[in-house]
């Protein structure tokens, strides 16, 4: 599961990976670089993501940036929003969805496989509790 940028409409078709920050804009030293596109700027704006969201932010370009149309300086993304920059649209797809932490101490118990007891640590852990050996599982 990932968070992944599909951008098109530039010299060529892309998909990136969402993991820290990717920088669009002219300049060849950026992530995605659209070098003969006179509606970007040269440091045009990034894209970023955490374990809680993920964020484009205009970065002072020159012709902005457009969320679904609407154009804003920063937008907080949603999976299916397509982020006009220059002539690319970048599609953003969140496979992973918001992080929601469990109040601590309230795991939650629910009957797993053969009627095993399992105890939901988090929404990433689960384990058995009739195992002898603890066996924790990420449901990423």
């Amino acid at each position: 599961m990932s968070r992944r940028l599909i951008v098109s409409g530039g010299s060529r078709p892309r998909e990136l990976v969402l993991v820290d920050t990717l920088i669009v804009g002219r300049d060849p030293a950026c992530d995605v670089s659209e070098q003969h596109d006179p509606l970007m700027s040269r440091r045009h704006a990034a894209f970023s993501a955490d374990a809680t969201r993920a964020i484009v932010k205009d970065l002072g370009s020159r012709n902005g940036i457009l969320v679904n149309g609407t154009k804003t300086p920063e937008a907080q993304l949603r999976n299916g929003d397509v982020v006009q920059i220059g002539h690319l649209q970048v599609k953003f797809v969140d496979e992973v969805g918001p992080f929601e932490d469990a109040p601590f101490g309230s795991a939650q118990a629910k009957p797993g496989a053969n009627d095993a007891e399992t105890v939901i640590l988090d929404n990433t852990k689960t384990m058995a509790r009739d195992q002898s050996a603890i066996d924790v599982t990420r449901k990423l």
